[in-house]
């Protein structure tokens, strides 16, 4: 319990943070136009056909995330990756959690040994999200330091149910796709 109110604790500070006037500035490991997150996508399936992309790019307005949680505040286990590309809460947002190693995963997956719940979900708008029913995640690159992911690749493919704000299943689609952190 104690690591799931620890992780809880970590995404509306990460949500927080997106938001702060250090998106705006530029620094040497982030040029101008620069890409320091994205995710491409294919959706099939009976409502929505084809290929996107949310690419977090400076001053395009999509902000990115790369969280590392821990099972206890010394920050000597590590226990989930949170990987977020999104313009909002509720508008175009591709949200991954996973373990914190790179490997192979089926997405929802609960850890019994760490007691952790890792997913993978995206949204177009509040009308349209996408919730993994059975994805299979593969991690190549992770790197981080303490909190903050700095590296992060890897891509995904498999059934995902599509949800209306009421939560009602709209149908399932298959969505391919890749990610990346830089």
């Amino acid at each position: 319990m104690k690591t799931h109110l620890f992780l809880l604790f970590l995404l509306p500070l990460a949500l927080m943070t997106g938001c702060s006037k250090d998106d705006d500035k530029k620094t040497d490991e982030d040029p101008q136009g620069a890409v320091t997150a994205y995710v491409k996508f294919k959706i099939s399936g009976p409502e929505t056909n084809g290929d996107f992309e949310y690419r977090a790019t400076d001053g395009n307005g999509f902000k990115k995330h790369g969280l590392i949680g821990y099972a206890d505040e010394s920050l000597t286990q590590p226990v989930a990756a949170l990987f977020s590309v999104y313009k909002s809460l509720t508008e175009s947002r591709f949200s991954l959690t996973f373990p914190s190693k790179t490997g192979n995963y089926t997405l929802p997956f609960h850890d019994s040994g760490t007691d952790e719940y890792y997913e993978i979900d995206l949204m177009f708008n509040r009308e349209e999200s996408y919730v993994g029913k059975a994805v299979d995640v593969k991690v190549s690159t992770l790197e981080y330091d303490k909190l903050h992911m700095k590296k992060c690749k890897g891509t995904f493919s498999g059934a995902f149910d599509l949800e209306d704000q009421t939560g009602q299943n709209l149908g399932t689609h298959q969505i391919t796709g890749e990610f990346e952190l830089n």
